[in-house]
């Protein structure tokens, strides 16, 4: 049994930094702390409103919504949130609802049915989409 060794790349062992490394570095600085900012907002926005449904004030301080005075009306309040969204759902913004055209239609309808959507196609049918889905006004793929 012999073994042969491979030449190794010598630019695989080249592990100098340009400038561009920094500016790579400074970018991933500054989006990982605007990340950080907007998830610390988001929780201020979700102790303001546990505080605001469950103890009627208006705080961000962190409160439990275990301690609250509510008893079982507390059980409505997460209801009552998700009608909330169902409602902006249904009647809000197209960009919630989606476009209500399945996958493989839509690779048809904005193509010119070329070699290059039947592929999209072939590609969707490969991966379990379902050719016979309609979209909200009846239309199928086929």
């Amino acid at each position: 049994m012999s073994h042969t060794t491979a030449t190794p790349n010598p630019e695989l062992r080249d592990f100098t930094a340009t400038p561009r490394m920094i500016l790579l570095s400074a970018l991933s600085l500054f989006l990982g702390g605007a990340g950080a900012l907007l998830a610390w907002i988001l929780l201020k926005l979700i102790n303001i409103c546990a505080n605001f449904f469950y103890f009627q004030r208006f705080s961000w301080q962190f409160n439990s919504p275990a301690h609250n005075q509510l008893h079982w009306f507390a059980l409505f309040i997460p209801v009552i949130g998700g009608l909330i969204v169902g409602l902006l759902a249904r009647f809000g913004s197209d960009k919630i609802r989606g476009h209500g055209i399945p996958e493989a239609l839509e690779a048809i309808m904005l193509g010119d049915g070329g070699a290059t959507q039947q592929e999209i196609v072939r590609l969707l049918a490969a991966a379990g989409a379902d050719l016979n889905l309609a979209d909200h006004e009846g239309v199928t793929p086929l």
